[in-house]
């Protein structure tokens, strides 16, 4: 009070003054909030919401969008229930679509690369994808319908992204395969085919699932997913859903 009335402003005119500005402050928020909105870029927005719908403690899966390919969305997801129903872990039941050079891909322990067609990634996709399985995360990539051409591109650029690393089979009596549900055999559509499912270990773990073969299990996608024309693996679900209990838990 002492203050105000040395400055020659009257209790009046002061509680005066505060009125007026409490009139304004709505109309300065709303202002604010539009130039920053309008400065914002909509990825950047998009990115925010994101943030804010993501419970703490739940697990979400990103679909990687990488090089200039959004990534095939036939993929199904339900693998994601199945481990959900058989264990105590939280898990987002939907893909994050997921640029693979994106600065948050550390907050997804868990990635599908997949996609049909030959592709290339530019150099900070590959040390997006070096540094990811390095540092703790987890990527099965599959040749959507086997397709040859993605999976001939996806091990061109594994051999120059890990020169030292090397695929090795996984056969049905490998843990990995077992730990949530029995796996005796890899069942493939078109039998005259010999399935194959191969790991990588890095630093010690074993950080990357491949197949050429197609784990997709396209036919329950969604999304307008149908009719594979090419070869896949008949269980799948389990299969993907062995594959995800492992990287969780190891």
């Amino acid at each position: 009070m002492s203050k105000i009335m040395s400055t020659g402003i009257g209790l009046r005119g002061a509680l005066a003054a505060c009125l007026v500005l409490a009139a304004l402050l709505p109309w300065v928020a709303t202002a604010t909030s539009e130039r920053a909105s309008e400065r914002t870029p909509a990825t950047t927005r998009a990115s925010s919401s994101a943030d804010a719908d993501h419970e703490e403690g739940l697990v979400r899966v990103a679909r990687l969008v990488y090089s200039t390919r959004r990534g095939d969305i036939c993929f199904a997801s339900g693998f994601l229930g199945v481990v959900e129903r058989a264990t105590d872990i939280a898990i987002d039941r939907k893909f994050h679509d997921l640029q693979l050079d994106s600065p948050d891909i550390s907050e997804f322990p868990f990635a599908i690369m997949t996609g049909s067609g030959s592709f290339s990634l530019n150099e900070q996709q590959e040390r997006s994808f070096r540094r990811h399985l390095e540092t703790g995360g987890f990527i099965l990539a599959s040749a959507a319908c086997s397709d040859q051409q993605w999976a001939r591109s996806f091990e061109q650029m594994l051999r120059k992204v890990f020169p030292e690393g090397e695929l090795q089979p996984i056969n049905p009596g490998h843990e990995l395969l077992n730990i949530l549900h029995r796996v005796d055999r890899i069942e493939l559509r078109r039998t005259t085919e010999t399935p194959a499912i191969y790991g990588m270990t890095i630093k010690g773990r074993l950080a990357l699932v491949y197949t050429p073969m197609g784990l997709n299990d396209s036919s329950n996608a969604g999304d307008g997913c149908c009719c594979c024309g090419g070869n896949e693996i008949r269980n799948a679900d389990l299969i993907n859903a062995n594959i995800l209990a492992w990287a969780l838990t190891r």
